[in-house]
């Protein structure tokens, strides 16, 4: 199934931006976590923004050094272990630009290979411009080597053309895009 929204996306960011009341902070680098009795977050290294609530949604490695310069906080060592060991993925992304339409289905598409490792993607036709974009996901430890990241990269094309053997005819630009610690 594919969402679709009544607005778009810049109609909900113009509505957003209308209805927020809050300061925003551009350029700014959370450098360290409090969580004594009020919550505190401390933006480059100078200022101390407090609030009731704290939502992370950063990387789980980084909120482990955050909380680190926190002397305040009582997380077990084991609770400090296995916070440090949280498994990351880093997600290998392919969009291509397409000279004409590839499929008229709005599926999203789930390929799997001889290595059972999943491509998950979609094809798009809207306004006359035609794009499929797929994503793969590699284990952090393995990511580091770039061999890994090109043998994820062919067999998700290897997935692709066995689905669309003419696929590669319609290419007209190809995006790659790597996202560590996805």
């Amino acid at each position: 199934p594919q969402l679709v929204l009544s607005k778009s996306t810049a109609e909900i960011l113009t509505t957003l931006r209308e209805q927020f009341t809050g300061d925003i902070y551009i350029q700014s680098e959370v450098t360290q976590i409090s969580v004594e009795a009020e919550h505190s977050v401390t933006l480059n290294g100078q200022q101390k923004l407090i609030g009731k609530e704290l939502f992370f949604f950063e990387n789980p490695h980084l909120l482990s050094k955050l909380l680190s310069h926190d002397n305040s906080v009582h997380l077990s060592k084991p609770a400090l272990q296995k916070l440090s060991k949280v498994p990351l993925w880093t997600a290998v992304n392919l969009m291509f630009h397409h000279s004409q339409e590839v499929t008229q289905s709005p599926a999203i598409h789930m390929l799997y290979g001889a290595k059972e490792q999943p491509c998950i993607g979609r094809v798009v036709n809207q306004n006359g411009l035609h794009f499929s974009q797929w994503l793969c996901f590699v284990n952090d430890e393995n990511a580091a080597e770039s061999e890994t990241l090109g043998a994820t990269i062919r067999e998700m094309k290897k997935q692709i053309k066995r689905m669309y053997p003419y696929f590669a005819d319609t290419v007209e630009k190809e995006f790659i895009i790597v996202n560590k610690d996805a």
